[in-house]
């Protein structure tokens, strides 16, 4: 599993008994590994209308083509440029947990929107495999996950986890723009030093929000 990486507060996944240091995004949490096809999506919603497919002009200037669809592929969702999508979203997936991971860093909030939900729900486009989840032996569909967040007070549901579902979100929330570090209170509590919170707020703004949970069935 790779993800875009931030260099401040550093997220420990141990995956298979080896360390890596990183940060998990809403679009950035993926890997190349593959399994055979999963069940077709299994919601009755439907893509949002109003997402352009077309690549955002004159800016920004993207690093890769945006995919042509309302409704991207998990994969092609983590493998574009975060301009390609400007609006809600529709993706489909499995919700189960995450690798095994861990925090080291100064506290960011709104906290809601850097660290991932209690439990650490993702949605992945394969069933992970292993008691620490993570992508199967390679197989003709690739492998992507995301981490979820919920807004307080948004009244969404994420519900039980490993199942099919779809979900209706978007990055770029407009609450990224308060993400700042808060220190603790005494110097030798802080071991990090400080940093810029323009870093806490691009880690923000690539999170993935949930506006709508579809309706599931077995897959």
């Amino acid at each position: 599993m790779t993800v875009r990486k931030l260099p401040i507060v550093v997220l420990a996944m141990l995956v298979g008994g080896c360390t890596t240091t990183a940060v998990p995004t809403a679009a950035a949490t993926r890997n190349a590994s593959t399994q055979p096809a999963s069940p077709a999506p299994l919601s009755t919603l439907t893509a949002p209308t109003s997402l352009p497919t077309p690549r955002p002009t004159p800016t920004p200037v993207l690093a890769a083509p945006c995919p042509d669809i309302d409704s991207p592929s998990l994969f092609e969702f983590t493998e574009a440029d975060p301009a390609c999508f400007p609006g809600d979203i529709l993706l489909s997936g499995w919700l189960s947990g995450p690798p095994a991971i861990g925090w080291e860093g100064p506290h960011v909030e709104p906290a809601w929107l850097y660290y991932p939900m209690k439990g650490g729900v993702m949605l992945w486009s394969v069933v992970p495999e292993g008691e620490d989840p993570g992508c199967p032996p390679p197989g003709p569909v690739q492998c992507a996950s995301i981490f979820l967040h919920v807004a307080p007070g948004s009244g969404v549901e994420i519900g039980a986890l490993y199942r099919w579902t779809q979900v209706v979100g978007h990055i770029h929330d407009p609450a990224a723009a308060t993400c700042h570090f808060e220190y603790p209170d005494e110097p030798h509590d802080n071991p990090w030093g400080t940093f810029p919170d323009i870093e806490a707020r691009a880690q923000c703004d690539l999170n993935f929000v949930v506006t709508r949970v579809g309706e599931v069935a077995d897959g």
